[in-house]
């Protein structure tokens, strides 16, 4: 049994080491191949003598300066020296000077700068409509609580001044106490009890000195000393 066993591991070896074996040397004859055809593909591109045998360009460069010759200058001094003999003889009167233009000032055409019309330039237009629309909304909402408040303090003014004048219509003339008990005041000419109505003030209390009237859910009290 355990020669049968040792046969098998020898021969799963060897079917692992063959192959193994075989690949590498296929390989390595690959390797060597392609490093060989890239030699040649390079060698092929080089000049000959290398990657630096370029001889040395012949042309001599050229001066972009042209030489100057010294006979022009001759003759310009030699025509020079005539006028200085001239000036020796007769010395001429000297020229008036040109008076010089004033420089004229012109306008500049370039728009002026208007520096309200400018924008952060992070917002775009869809951005600046937007906002513009934020605020006219804003000014509406505070138009509109302007207008409630306007109009609060009106209807408040209107009431207390419809109060007032209510107040000073009543005229209490007297407070009558009954032998059975209870109140009635005499107002305006006319004797009232609890609960009665004298146009739209009604009669809430009536005590020995005072009346409590209500006028549109606003109590207000009349005594007689007023």
């Amino acid at each position: 049994m355990t020669t049968k066993s040792t046969v098998g591991w020898l021969i799963l070896a060897f079917s692992l080491i063959v192959p193994g074996m075989i690949f590498y040397q296929w390989y390595v004859h690959t390797n060597d191949v392609r490093m060989h055809d890239l030699n040649v593909k390079v060698r092929s591109r080089l000049p000959e003598g290398g990657p630096f045998a370029i001889p040395p360009s012949q042309n001599k460069p050229i001066t972009p300066i042209p030489e100057i010759s010294s006979a022009p200058v001759a003759a310009a001094a030699e025509v020079s020296a005539v006028p200085a003999a001239v000036s020796e003889d007769k010395p001429e009167p000297p020229a008036p000077e040109a008076a010089v233009p004033a420089p004229s000032v012109q306008a500049s055409s370039a728009p002026a700068i208007d520096f309200h019309s400018w924008r952060d330039p992070t917002l775009s237009p869809y951005d600046k409509i937007l906002m513009e629309r934020l605020e006219m909304e804003r000014q509406l909402k505070i138009h509109e609580l302007q207008d409630a408040s306007h109009k609060a303090r009106r209807s408040s003014a209107q009431k207390e001044s419809g109060l007032s004048s209510i107040i000073k219509r009543l005229d209490l003339q007297g407070i009558v106490s009954k032998p059975g008990g209870g109140n009635s005041a005499i107002v305006n000419g006319q004797a009232v009890q609890e609960g009665d109505l004298i146009g739209e003030v009604k009669v809430l209390r009536i005590t020995p000195q005072k009346v409590v009237f209500s006028y549109k859910n606003r109590r207000f009290i009349k005594s007689l000393n007023q």
